[in-house]
């Protein structure tokens, strides 16, 4: 397969030779008719029982009844993450993906991919949870309280009747054999074994694998690379990449079998008022017809093919055929896929209505060569808006805009996660998210139903850098609208925080000594990003070596300062500190009682894990109305240590 055009990304197929001999041969890249007479009661109960079947059937277009895209803050807020990825657990071992997909229930966000373990800040201690995690929607904690064990990759994750179904590649959980699909208790993390669903693939070398759920009603659809579906009665069916369950058994619905052939199916949406269910992935044929690969639509009764509808056009017609995800928009289907090129079509018959490119530099479909980067590779409906994500990390390539829209034909700077119109598939251009992504960027897009709140999952360990408050991101980051306060303040970690990590500070790093009232303020000092320091290799802002004291000061501004109470401090200081709020102590950390001077030395060397950002409360009766200063004096144990770290974060408690 040519993969000239892209060579930042090379993605591993889910496929062997035995599903598919042409892979053999390939250099995969990692990457109803209404009754025509009703009698009046009849016609009640249809359209009773069909109401009642719509409210209590989410779907991928369900709208969040308090999302508002126009007041999310475009800074991710702080909070724990998730870190560590082992390509030796996943059949992508070439994708650098953390984050694979989210799912809410009630005030837990559930959060499922390939990492080893859940983290708190960049200098806190990993803790091992693999594969799958659950956070407070509120305050984007980690819920230490849940803790199922899975032996490999979640890709997958679905609300469905009060349980969370779990699709990915493992083959134990909890410490029974279970393979590549699981429902879990979302308050425990226990199995539930009243749900029988799962799968297998015994005529091949690789594990059986799903790769996405999707539910409508009591039914719920697996798609992936599998040869066989097992339910509830002890039914063990032939099933061809593609699967359904119905109800909360997880019983096997044996009349409905599209035969998919090739390698696997990466996406599912459904299309209920069509009566339709479209498959995306990299797989040659669906039910042994031709022009039916990569992305097909079958019907939802027996999945057959639906007549009436467009093969699909791809701009690469030689190469990179796979598709990641399909989406249904507002009367729109949504084809996303590795030709960098998300395309609007029309739900009726898939003719194009619109497209969106990411990564070359044609201001056409055809490709026609140009820089490289831009596969879209997810997608999600929510509200009005379909959001389409992709590994396009850079804003602009060789001096040109990377993204293209064919509704305006005009070129931007928008990268890694787009908002678009369901109907239209014209740009949203002021939304534009300000974190960052080293390589494989966006594979999971959800919007929490509490806070209307985005969540952006994948390839992600920065954010903030546009707008000068860089932040740690485990591999997601939470978009919230800008008045969102989480714990009265963010408890350092969200909007309303006081003082944000990362933050830029005014420093003396001289020998002078102690500036004078440098705890209102250091006059004439220096600026710069935290974390402040030197020797560590990871500082923002680089300061002298040489000194026993370095005197650190940022002011903020508070309203109704009486209502305060305690306040949550985060800070990392090599070896000792002390810190003034508006020039009264309220910490001191690893440094002795008494007076401090220039030349006071800490208690003892700090290393290691005690360098890194640690959670204190502090009293808040030093705040006032108006405006408050933070002094910091960060001292070291000798003139010629190696190393010195500072950073602070503040927030209401």
């Amino acid at each position: 397969m040519t993969t000239n055009h892209h060579t930042s990304l090379t993605k591993e197929l889910d496929a062997s030779p035995a599903d598919n001999p042409a892979l053999s041969r390939l250099a995969p890249r990692p990457q109803h008719q209404r009754p025509k007479k009703l009698t009046a009661i009849t016609a009640a109960l249809v359209t009773l029982l069909a109401t009642l079947a719509f409210s209590l059937a989410p779907t991928a277009s369900s709208a969040q009844a308090n999302f508002d895209i126009t007041n999310l803050n475009m800074v991710p807020e702080r909070g724990w993450g998730v870190a560590d990825q082992t390509p030796l657990e996943t059949q992508t071992s070439s994708l650098d993906v953390l984050v694979w997909d989210f799912a809410q229930i009630g005030n837990r966000m559930f959060v499922g991919g390939a990492f080893l373990n859940v983290q708190e800040s960049k200098y806190s201690a990993p803790i091992s949870q693999p594969y799958v995690a659950a956070f407070d929607v509120t305050t984007g904690d980690w819920i230490s309280t849940w803790r199922p064990q899975l032996d490999r990759a979640v890709y997958s994750l679905e609300s469905f009747n009060g349980m969370l179904i779990v699709g990915g590649e493992f083959t134990n959980v909890n410490g029974a054999p279970r393979e590549a699909l699981v429902a879990l208790d979302p308050t425990t993390g226990a199995t539930v074994n009243s749900f029988a669903g799962r799968m297998e693939r015994p005529w091949s070398d690789k594990r059986a694998m799903v790769r996405d759920l999707q539910v409508d009603g009591s039914r719920l659809y697996a798609v992936g690379n599998f040869s066989h579906a097992n339910g509830a009665g002890n039914i063990r069916t032939r099933a061809y990449k593609a699967a359904r369950f119905n109800g909360a058994n997880g019983q096997v619905d044996v009349n409905w079998k599209p035969a998919v052939t090739g390698s696997g199916v990466w996406g599912v949406d459904i299309d209920r008022a069509r009566g339709e269910v479209h498959l995306v992935g990299y797989f040659d044929a669906v039910n042994g017809e031709a022009s039916t690969g990569n992305f097909h639509t079958v019907t939802d009764t027996t999945g057959a093919t639906k007549a009436g509808k467009i093969d699909i056009p791809r701009n690469f017609p030689a190469s990179q055929p796979e598709f990641f995800d399909v989406v249904t928009g507002d009367n729109t289907v949504w084809a996303i896929g590795e030709q960098h090129v998300v395309q609007t079509l029309d739900a009726n018959n898939h003719s194009m209505i619109a497209y969106n490119s990411t990564g070359y530099t044609s201001n056409t479909f055809a490709y026609s060569g140009g820089f490289a980067g831009g596969a879209y590779q997810a997608g999600e409906r929510i509200g009005d808006w379909v959001f389409a994500g992709c590994h396009c990390t850079y804003s602009v390539r060789n001096g040109v805009p990377s993204h293209h829209s064919s509704v305006t034909n005009q070129r931007t700077d928008h990268r890694l996660v787009m908002a678009y119109n369901a109907r239209s598939g014209r740009l949203y251009e002021p939304f534009k998210p300000d974190f960052y992504s080293p390589r494989d960027g966006t594979w999971a897009i959800e919007a929490d139903t509490n806070h209307g709140c985005l969540w952006v999952g994948g390839d992600f360990h920065v954010g903030g850098v546009d707008s000068g408050q860089n932040r740690w991101l485990g591999g997601f980051g939470r978009f919230c609208p800008n008045d969102f306060a989480p714990n009265n303040g963010g408890g350092g970690h969200g909007a309303g925080a006081y003082i944000e990590t990362g933050s830029e500070w005014t420093y003396t790093d001289s020998a002078n000594g102690e500036p004078v009232n440098w705890t209102q303020g250091i006059a004439n000092g220096q600026t710069g990003s935290a974390e402040l320091g030197f020797g560590d290799g990871n500082e923002a802002t680089t300061l002298a070596s040489g000194q026993i004291s370095y005197y650190f000061t940022q002011s903020f501004e508070v309203a109704n300062a009486g209502q305060a109470g305690q306040l949550d401090l985060q800070l990392a200081a090599d070896d000792g500190a002390v810190v003034y709020i508006n020039g009264t102590e309220v910490l001191r950390v690893n440094m002795p009682d008494g007076p401090i001077g220039p030349n006071t030395r800490p208690l003892t060397w700090v290393g290691g894990a005690d360098e890194r950002l640690k959670n204190y409360t502090v009293n808040g009766n030093a705040l006032v109305d108006g405006t408050n200063t933070v002094a910091v004096e960060v001292h070291n144990l000798w003139r010629g240590n190696g190393d010195l770290s500072f950073d602070l974060g503040l927030a209401g408690g």
